[in-house]
């Protein structure tokens, strides 16, 4: 209720030192949905345990509002989620994935250990392959991607949007 400066927010920077609890992985929700011009943020998770929650869905319902529907896309150019998990719930629909559709500008995405498994890689190429982002950066680093992700990750080369931004 006290995030009244929401409409007009571009960046936002989250640490967290503490695992977040069920109400303020709601207030974190509800702070994301009502961000309309959020181009960057970045959440991390700095001595909390691993297990410790990130407000996927709120993600979501932001970029398909900042969408308007539009293909056009949201506003954001630049995501980093660093450390704490990610469930499938959390990949899905209502999550990550959900918000990759309308995610057509971005430009960097760092998911650095929150736990993505092959199953997740294979939900997130398929959402790049609709959104066809034109990303510079993709960073996901100490997570548990297998050969399986690997080769998943490798078809988004096919996608020139990707292919001719991105550096090894």
């Amino acid at each position: 209720r006290n995030f009244t400066f929401c409409d007009s927010l571009e960046e936002l920077y989250i640490v967290l030192t503490n695992k977040l609890g069920s109400r303020g992985l709601a207030a974190a929700n509800s702070i994301l949905t009502r961000c309309n011009k959020l181009s960057s943020l970045r959440w991390a998770v700095k001595e909390a345990p691993p297990d410790a929650v990130l407000p996927w869905f709120g993600l979501a319902e932001m970029a398909a509002k900042q969408s308007g529907g539009s293909r056009v896309g949201s506003h954001l150019i630049h995501l980093v989620m660093d450390g704490g998990s990610i469930s499938v719930d959390e990949l899905g629909e209502r999550g990550l994935c959900g918000a990759l559709p309308y995610c057509t500008r971005l430009r960097s995405l760092k998911l650095r250990s929150i736990g993505i498994k092959d199953e997740g890689i294979d939900l997130m190429v398929s959402a790049f392959l609709q959104s066809k982002p034109s990303l510079e950066v993709l960073d996901l680093s100490s997570n548990l991607i297998q050969t399986s992700g690997a080769l998943t990750i490798s078809k988004l080369s096919t996608l020139n949007s990707i292919a001719m931004n991105l550096s090894t």
